[in-house]
């Protein structure tokens, strides 16, 4: 498939257009890099960060917690639990009350809460809680930070934070207060875990692998977090904003939703089952799974704006790329996932309208060819480890929000894109 055009800029390649063969290439040629490693060391040598044979152990053991029966099942569970128990009702009492509600941190605190729940075991009432979350604002805070620090020459923000000014400071407090309160966590959660206390996290399952050192726990931790709580949050809001400015794409997915309603009436009728009115109604993620419109739809989503638009590697050593362009080892490569996803000879001429048909064959099952395009995820070899759970919990906060409400965006409301450390992956 032909995915890229280079333009070389000093010590810099830029992906413009596309040849086949240009992401294997890319995994084979370069890393992370120290200088990613020295930019974001808050996340440690934890597997947002590493390369080569570390990154290949961590890969494996987060793989083995991730696709485990007893991981995903809890992470469906916690997060139908977050929307039926706390999501509805807050949205249900706004719409009797007329409000207008900020939904981007609405699926902010949704995801944060999910995120602790799979992480910790811990549910922490966010989502409802009416008192400021010191920790979310911290890392949202060490996000800004950590984007100055891509965006500045390194020696300005190795001067800043020598002198402990500007948003180093604002970095090293954020910090602070992240490490303290997952260390308090990791206390608690292995408390429990020595006294033979049951209860199922991702903290306990790399327990059980006998990673136990602190610093490998709290690194770990802090990498899913901030992996895990933005990149789902900003496309959930992403989705509802281009729904509702689509209206015949809004009613395609709620008829598509409203068949597994009634088939699920059905089913219950047909055993017996006294069937009850359910306002608002919320669905099981398993309800979801086959529902190919709405599958597209998060597809078109995330191609037109993908979580993390731009990564960055460094070349590890001298090499040539499919176009026949020399790199040398140090020299850094950006790939832009938000461009892929809006280059006219890679989706046609109406690469900027959200189709979700585009994603759909003729004969209503899902395009594969399409799906192979999605860079989102990242590609392989590290494409995103939680991207079948991201996507679950896509399509059960977007789907239980389309079929039990009608969302309008305020007026004088535009969609735009703020920087932050998920651009560069």
């Amino acid at each position: 498939m032909a995915i890229a055009e280079f333009l070389t800029a000093g010590e810099m390649i830029l992906l413009r257009k596309g040849y086949p063969g240009f992401f294997e290439k890319l995994s084979q040629v370069s890393l992370r890099g120290d200088s990613f490693r020295e930019i974001f060391d808050i996340l440690g040598d934890r597997i947002l960060c590493a390369d080569s044979d570390s990154w290949i152990e961590q890969r494996k053991t987060a793989h083995m917690c991730f696709k485990s029966m007893e991981f995903r099942k809890w992470v469906n569970e916690t997060s139908l639990k977050e929307v039926g128990d706390y999501l509805l009702p807050l949205l249900t009492q706004a719409a009797r009350k007329g409000c207008t509600v900020d939904l981007q941190d609405v699926f902010l605190r949704f995801t944060f809460n999910t995120t602790m729940n799979a992480v910790f075991g811990r549910d922490l009432k966010y989502l409802t809680s009416e008192s400021p979350n010191t920790v979310a604002q911290g890392i949202d805070e060490a996000q800004e930070a950590l984007t100055y620090r891509v965006l500045m020459p390194t020696l300005i923000w190795k001067l800043q934070r020598w002198l402990n000014v500007g948003a180093e400071k604002k970095l090293a407090k954020a910090r602070e207060i992240a490490e303290r309160f997952i260390e308090k966590c990791i206390s608690v959660v292995r408390d429990d875990f020595l006294r033979g206390v049951e209860k199922y996290s991702l903290l306990t399952t790399y327990m059980k692998l006998s990673k136990t050192g602190d610093k490998f726990l709290r690194d770990t931790t802090l990498n899913v977090l901030v992996a895990g709580r933005e990149t789902t949050a900003s496309t959930i809001t992403w989705f509802i904003w281009l729904t509702s400015r689509n209206p015949r794409v809004e009613e395609k997915i709620i008829e598509e939703l409203r068949l597994v309603v009634s088939e699920k009436k059905v089913a219950e009728r047909d055993e017996g089952g006294v069937e009850e009115k359910k306002q608002p109604w919320v669905f099981h993620p398993n309800d979801l799974r086959g529902l190919v419109y709405l599958h597209a739809a998060c597809c078109e989503t995330l191609r037109l704006y993908p979580s993390i638009p731009v990564t960055r590697r460094v070349v590890m050593k001298n090499d040539v790329l499919p176009d026949g362009s020399s790199v040398g080892s140090g020299m850094q490569i950006l790939v832009s996932y938000y461009s892929l996803g809006r280059m006219p000879w890679l989706w046609g001429e109406d690469c900027l309208e959200f189709k979700p048909e585009r994603w759909i064959n003729e004969d209503g099952t899902p395009n594969q060819e399409k799906v192979s395009k999605l860079f989102a995820f990242s590609i392989s070899p590290r494409t995103c480890i939680g991207k079948d759970l991201a996507l679950t919990q896509m399509k059960l906060v977007t789907a239980t929000l389309l079929f039990n409400f009608h969302v309008q965006v305020a007026e004088g409301q535009s969609g735009s894109i703020r920087t932050a450390i998920n651009l560069l992956g």
